[in-house]
């Protein structure tokens, strides 16, 4: 005699009643899970879109940040293919990111972002979402001579130079030439690669 299954009500896996009746409606796999991580799927189930929430909530984060820190730099940091992102400020934008010269921005935020872009399938990037953002709240932290950015952990001055002049001013971009004793030249050679992310 077969025992007909059903779905877990957080995910699409096919359960026996018994499971179902001892875990709440959820497989065993989901009823390991933290309450915040089981809504996610629930959400997801439902029919929300993660990669399109992690981008809402993203967006909203970016302007939340231009209103909480006005007057610091602000700073995207994420992995080398944009798949999460971090948010972060320091004193003076560097040749390179240290993680113990930067101090995160509102964390909590970007761990419930982190929760629906650990649900997205397939290949995707935040970099052009993040980036189109940040630079609607430049122009705001350019009158205050801060910048924002978009990096990652592994860039060098070039990449985050070429950043600071697609993002900012040409007035800050060139206080960032300046203090690295840089040429444009050197952010030039980077144009094509990062046009083709961008546009």
């Amino acid at each position: 005699m077969t025992t007909t299954r059903v779905n877990c009500i957080a995910c699409d896996t096919m359960i026996l009643p018994a499971t179902a009746e001892r875990f709440g409606g959820l497989c065993a796999q989901c009823a390991k899970l933290p309450s915040d991580q089981l809504d996610v799927k629930r959400q997801i189930k439902e029919g929300i879109n993660p990669l399109d929430h992690a981008i809402e909530l993203t967006k909203r984060l970016i302007q939340r940040l231009i209103t909480e820190y006005p007057n610091q730099h602000i700073v995207a940091i994420a992995d080398p293919i944009f798949e999460a992102a971090r948010f972060y400020t320091c004193d003076v934008i560097p040749r390179a990111f240290d993680y113990d010269e930067m101090k995160e921005l509102n964390p909590d935020i970007s761990d419930e972002i982190e929760l629906y872009t650990s649900e997205i399938e397939g290949e995707y990037s935040l970099l052009k979402p993040i980036a189109q953002e940040l630079k609607s709240i430049s122009p705001e932290l350019n009158l205050r001579g801060k910048v924002a950015v978009a990096a990652s952990w592994g860039m060098g001055r070039e990449e985050i130079g070429w950043m600071i002049r697609y993002l900012n001013t040409r007035d800050r971009f060139e206080e960032y030439l300046e203090r690295w004793k840089m040429d444009e030249s050197d952010i030039d050679q980077l144009n094509q690669a990062y046009n083709q992310e961008l546009n």
